[in-house]
């Protein structure tokens, strides 16, 4: 419930945020499709294309086959599929400490 709740109060925050600048005269749209912010934005996009095909691509794309998949994805799969196929147990209160 928590992580909904901050969800919810981000989400509140931002809607918040455009109504304060919409209030004060600022136009979202019209500073968006600025030349100055277009050419920061494509810059910063660029280099993030740049770090992903140059440097961190191979390796995540290494760990990903040779170790999040094998290792762990797969048994999560077939663990919850076993769960899937069993009759649920009656519920048996936790061991105390």
């Amino acid at each position: 419930m928590t992580s909904q709740q901050g969800i919810i109060k981000f989400v509140l925050i931002i809607i918040v945020a455009i109504v304060a600048l919409g209030y004060f005269g600022f136009n979202l749209r019209d500073i968006m499709q600025s030349p100055g912010v277009q050419a920061n934005l494509s810059y910063a996009w660029q280099i993030c294309l740049d770090a992903w095909n140059g440097w961190l691509k191979e390796p995540v794309v290494w760990f990903w086959t040779n170790i999040w998949v094998p290792y762990i994805w797969e048994p999560f799969v077939r663990v919850m599929e076993s769960m899937k196929d069993t009759a649920p147990t009656d519920q048996v209160p936790a061991p105390k400490v």
